[in-house]
């Protein structure tokens, strides 16, 4: 072998060496960068807050309740479920959005419900019975198009007692 040739696997060697240094310098730094700045609209570097692995975490938003027909189309908003009233976990009475001849459409959302919710599950709500037929209705706290105007995240536990 002459000198030329062992030099350049020398130097091969090297550059390699330093490569794999700075790839484990780099990837040791990936979760820290990942993790730093504020919230801008409850995203942090492109998650949602409390995806981070912590699990006893959700970020909600107030959200409509949306009514939809008997053949599978949506239809109108039928109430704002707030990130309150989740958090508060507490049966909540509800009126849906049309009535007849007086009577009224309601709807109830329970603990399970919420729980559902906070679980970022698309909850499912049948109304009462009026005039011979009930409504049902979806609560999704995932798809944008739901939520409410302006609403702001916010951070509460995702499970309760």
């Amino acid at each position: 072998m002459n000198k030329k040739t062992d030099q350049n696997h020398s130097v091969s060697r090297r550059q390699f060496l330093v490569r794999v240094a700075s790839c484990a310098a780099g990837a040791a730094l990936l979760p820290v960068l990942d993790s730093c700045g504020p919230a801008i609209d409850g995203v942090v570097s492109g998650r949602e807050l409390g995806s981070a692995g912590d699990d006893q975490f959700v970020t909600l938003y107030d959200t409509y309740a949306v009514a939809t027909y008997y053949d599978g189309g949506i239809g109108p908003t039928t109430g704002t479920v707030t990130v309150a009233m989740v958090d508060a976990n507490a049966e909540s009475k509800m009126e849906f959005w049309h009535g007849h001849g007086g009577k009224s459409h309601h709807y109830t959302i329970t603990p399970a419900h919420f729980q559902s919710i906070r679980d970022l599950k698309k909850t499912w709500i049948e109304t009462t019975t009026v005039d011979g037929h009930a409504h049902k209705l979806f609560i999704d706290p995932v798809d944008p198009q739901w939520r409410v105007p302006g609403a702001k995240p916010v951070r509460i536990k995702k499970s309760r007692p």
